[in-house]
């Protein structure tokens, strides 16, 4: 086949330059190795390479539609709510419409208002014109240059006029006529209104003929200028205040405030509370509770609680008193007398007996803190049995014994001159106290240093702490049982006693190098070895090194060896299984096979480019192509009779097309009026204009499309409102009964990395049993392809995984990612 020149993006350039380094480059060199007799051509990375970048194209272009696609949805669904065209397509993204306007080549959709203000145009720049072509035709949008133009009509009025509230009554839709928000006049007036209902009325004037009100809520001040009837129960959480008088049969207060004035007749209260006066002829009361009361003449009370009260003369059968009680005059118990409290006498108080359940003082002081007991023990005294203190300190006669003198002097030295003795304990042994001594049955602890003169054993080991064991002179330390030790004799070296051997299972270790003999290192401080006063590594060389110089090379003369630096000839065959680069070219018995800069080969001497035709050349004539005569194919200038089925992997633009029998078409673009009087089959849906429609019979689906619309915005076209029934990502959902229909959000997503291939919304009727709602077909390598689809049955919805394994494997899911139910 013929390879045509085409525009390739920097992806499907990268992808066709693997190709040709895996298959061309290779045959390219094989055959200049070779001679002449190998053929240049490799049709199977040709091809490989043309369907690489067929395919990258397609994901560029799927990718494009669906973006401005989305982006064609958004803009609408932001002008249904604004009433407004957006000031860009990124401002969509921000408000949430829509979650991206980049392309995946890295271009931005621009957006501009377009015809008047009538539309929208998004504009989004293709890498190479085949892409662009691809997308303006699934899109049927105009093109200029590699750039498409998708136009963005004014949604129709009546959809409008969904989010505005209509003047007049609407049949059956009652949610035209309701404000969704709080309505602000801007200091306007609402005029001419004939009743208005309110659950509240907030005003700062309120002026009318009558008001009927169920609930009035008066957050300052209320004024009523005429009369005011209140039908029902009248709530005053601060003050009421009346002009002249308030008149009601039944006044009811948890406290009434009275300033002044009278009642004529009977005043029935449970609680009464005065700061003054209370002139009353007469008060009948159970009960009074008051700071002061005067009475005149007598009072008779059943039982009285008083504070601080003044009585001439008090007679009581029983009187508790829980305060002080004062008596200035002369008082008299005729009988037992009970003070609780406590009773202070100022006087003499003559009494035939006291008993008290708690403590009695005098003066201010108990009695059991100021006399001793009859039983009790003196602490001090001056005497003991009649006898002077002096008498028992110094005496004569001291228990037994006529002692010449004593003296008992200090509080610990006893003096006493008399009969010799051994004591069996004492305090101080030579005039030094006692726990100043060492004991051999407890462990001590020394303050100051101990020198012993002979010989320390300590049979359980001697432990030092805080300090070392510290030798004068060249001693050390000497293990008796084995005739050796430790010691020094200069500042510089710790030697081992008795020409011992020093062995340890752990390491020896000198950071600063070891020494043998008479001072001769055989490790520096480095680590490295040492011999005859050089470093082994600088003495020998190590086992992985290079020689700096060899007469042989695993047994071989050097002679048999090529050299780089020199010119050198083969007289053997030589084999290369790796890439061979010959910067200067290549020659075989002095003529060229390859220019230096290799991008020109020989044969004979003479440049291939002059002596053949190139494979993207076009030859000036030919009578076959590809072994196949040319009268097998089809030509532009004549009409053409295809007797086998034909696949197209581009579009078909032509003014008629009949097809006789069936006919595959990857893309049908139809610029005019297409009539089909078979079936027709479309795997990846067929696309129309926004300004064309589609019919089937009477069925119109721009008119299908408007009604699914009014579905979604009016909440279900019943005004029963939205309920959203499931948020996040799923691949399985079932549909809960109780509403009519649903509305599904999904996205085609790429599992491994993330990305998401594709995302939309569909619409899911209560009575669909079984349907496919949403499906895309992902494009592998070498022609394969995996279809993921979003389906409803059984009360479910289903979304399907897939992978293509043709060229690596990619995982892909359909997700679920939002159910909202409408009734």
């Amino acid at each position: 086949m013929c390879v045509g020149k085409q525009s390739l993006t920097n992806y499907e350039m990268e992808k066709f330059s693997m190709h040709w380094k895996k298959y061309g480059v290779a045959t390219v060199l094989a055959a200049a190795l070779a001679g002449p007799g190998l053929a240049l051509a490799n049709n199977q990375a040709v091809n490989q390479a043309q369907q690489t970048a067929y395919e990258a194209r397609q994901v560029s272009v799927d990718s494009g539609v669906s973006l401005l696609d989305n982006l064609r949805s958004a803009v609408l669904a932001s002008y249904m709510v604004n009433n407004n065209w957006p000031v860009s397509p990124a401002a969509v993204v921000a408000s949430g419409y829509t979650s991206t306007a980049t392309s995946v080549w890295g271009m931005a959709v621009a957006g501009t208002v377009t015809g008047g203000g009538n539309s929208y145009t998004l504009s989004l720049t293709a890498p190479t014109l085949e892409v662009a072509m691809g997308i303006s035709g699934r899109l049927g949008a105009p093109l200029s240059g590699n750039t498409v133009n998708l136009i963005v009509p004014v949604p129709a009025s009546a959809s409008v006029l969904e989010n505005a509230v209509n003047r007049f009554a609407v049949v059956g839709r009652p949610e035209l006529n309701l404000m969704q928000t709080a309505l602000d006049m801007n200091d306007h007036n609402i005029n001419n209104v004939d009743v208005l209902g309110v659950n509240t009325v907030i005003a700062t004037t309120l002026n009318g003929g009558l008001a009927t009100l169920d609930t009035l809520l008066v957050n300052t001040a209320f004024t009523v200028v005429p009369d005011a009837a209140f039908n029902r129960n009248v709530n005053v959480a601060q003050k009421l205040t009346a002009g002249t008088e308030v008149e009601a049969p039944v006044f009811r207060g948890t406290t009434l405030i009275v300033d002044g004035g009278t009642v004529n007749g009977a005043l029935a209260v449970a609680s009464l509370n005065s700061s003054g006066e209370i002139i009353a002829a007469k008060v009948t009361t159970p009960q009074v509770v008051a700071d002061a009361v005067i009475v005149n003449g007598a009072l008779a009370a059943d039982s009285a609680v008083l504070g601080d009260t003044s009585v001439a003369t008090l007679i009581a059968n029983d009187t508790d008193i829980n305060g002080l009680l004062r008596v200035t005059g002369p008082s008299e118990f005729v009988s037992d007398a009970l003070f609780r409290g406590n009773v202070t006498v100022n006087g003499a108080l003559t009494v035939a007996g006291i008993t008290s359940a708690a403590d009695i003082r005098e003066g201010g002081v108990l009695l059991r803190e100021k006399y001793l007991g009859i039983n009790a023990k003196a602490k001090d005294t001056d005497k003991l049995d009649g006898q002077d203190s002096t008498f028992y300190r110094n005496a004569a006669n001291l228990n037994s014994g006529v002692l010449a003198a004593e003296r008992l002097a200090g509080l610990y030295d006893i003096d006493i001159s008399g009969r010799a003795a051994i004591a069996s304990n004492a305090e101080k042994l030579g005039g030094v106290e006692a726990s100043n001594y060492a004991r051999t049955n407890i462990a001590e602890t020394f303050g100051s240093n101990v020198t012993v003169n002979g010989r320390i054993y300590a049979k359980s080991g001697l432990h030092v702490q805080g300090d070392w064991v510290r030798v004068d002179g060249t001693k050390g330390i000497y293990f008796q049982s084995y005739g050796g030790g430790w010691h020094m004799q200069d500042t510089t070296w710790l030697r081992a006693y008795g020409g011992k051997s020093v062995y340890t299972t752990g390491v020896i270790r000198g950071d600063a190098g070891l020494q043998v003999g008479s001072g001769v290192v055989v490790a520096d401080g480095s680590g490295r070895l040492r011999y005859m006063n050089q470093d082994l590594d600088a003495r020998y060389l190590k086992i992985g090194a290079k020689a700096a110089d060899a007469n042989l090379l695993d047994g071989i003369d050097s002679s048999k060896f090529a050299r780089r630096d020199t010119n050198n000839t083969l007289t053997g065959t030589n084999t290369f299984t790796q890439t061979v680069n010959a910067n200067g070219g290549i020659k075989v018995d002095g003529k060229w096979i390859a220019s230096s800069n290799g991008t020109t080969l020989y044969e004979n001497g003479v440049a291939l480019p002059s002596k053949y035709l190139a494979k993207s050349a076009k030859a000036a004539d030919a009578n076959l192509l590809d072994g196949i005569d040319s009268s097998r194919f089809a030509r532009r200038d004549a009409a053409n009779t295809f007797t086998q089925p034909q696949t197209f992997n581009a579009g078909i633009t032509t003014t008629t097309f009949n097809a006789t029998s069936a006919a595959t078409l990857a893309s049908l673009v139809v610029n005019s009026t297409a009539r089909i009087k078979g079936t027709l089959y479309a795997e990846k849906g067929i696309e129309v204009g926004s300004a064309y429609d589609v019919k089937v019979g009477s069925i119109s689906l721009k008119d299908h499309e408007r009604r699914l619309k009014d579905l979604e915005i009016a909440s279900g076209g019943g005004g029963g409102g939205t309920t959203t029934v499931f948020s996040g990502e799923t691949q399985s959902f079932t549909l809960p009964s109780g509403y009519s229909s649903f509305k599904a959000d999904y996205k085609v997503v790429n599992t491994n990395d993330g990305t998401v291939r594709e995302s939309g919304t569909t619409i899911v009727f209560g009575r669909l049993t079984s349907a496919t709602l949403a499906s895309r077909r992902e494009n592998g390598c070498y022609s394969s392809y995996t279809d993921l689809v979003l389906t409803v049955g059984g009360g479910k919805l289903t979304g399907n995984s897939g992978a293509l394994t043709s060229c690596g494997y990619i995982p892909y899911a359909m997700k679920i990612t939002k159910v909202v139910g409408m009734n």
